[in-house]
């Protein structure tokens, strides 16, 4: 399992958590752009074509960059919600997408 969180102390209490919790082994805590890790993780062939992704907790002035990541991705934007600095994003994966990775 991977855990990821671009603020520095989120990541520093979920690492806490998971040594606390003892699943060393089977949780991975990370630092950077949820959008990005889960797009490495294979979420695209996850998604069936036509079906739906919702994004949340994305910090407003970093929205822009995650919908570019996913458009990227083979995902349509369909709708974003604001509130106050956060933002979510549903998406609707493209049916005539091909990953670049075959």
């Amino acid at each position: 399992m991977l855990a990821v969180d671009i603020d520095s102390e989120a990541v520093e209490a979920a690492t806490e958590n998971v040594r606390l919790n003892g699943v060393e082994s089977v949780v991975r805590v990370e630092r950077g752009s949820v959008v990005s890790a889960l797009l490495g993780q294979g979420l695209r062939e996850a998604v069936r074509p036509g079906g739906a992704l919702i994004t949340s907790a994305i910090k407003a002035k970093e929205s822009q960059a995650a919908e570019s990541q996913l458009q990227s991705a083979g995902f349509a934007i369909v709708e974003r919600m604001k509130q106050g600095d956060w933002v979510a994003v549903a998406a609707r994966a493209i049916t005539h997408y091909r990953s670049p990775i075959q």
